[in-house]
């Protein structure tokens, strides 16, 4: 549980709890409500998986647009 109340700081998501739920729950929109139900072990691996690859994407994609602004002259 100390990992997961870091990593959802980190995230800046102010419930830890909903965090594990998002991870270990398929949430299925009705109308106007979320119905959430269990993964399985093996999807479970799988959206922690996806979950890790979003967030290496999302801050690949942030550095590589700092480095950009930070690189490039002003006005080109």
């Amino acid at each position: 549980m100390d990992k997961l109340e870091l990593v959802a700081k980190l995230l800046g998501v102010a419930n830890p709890e909903d965090l594990m739920k998002e991870l270990l729950h398929k949430g299925v929109a009705e109308k106007d409500k979320t119905i959430y139900s269990p993964y399985r072990g093996e999807d479970v691996e799988d959206a922690r998986d996806s979950f890790a690859k979003a967030l290496y994407d999302n801050m690949f994609n942030w550095l590589v647009e700092r480095m950009n602004m930070t690189i490039l002259p002003e006005g080109e």
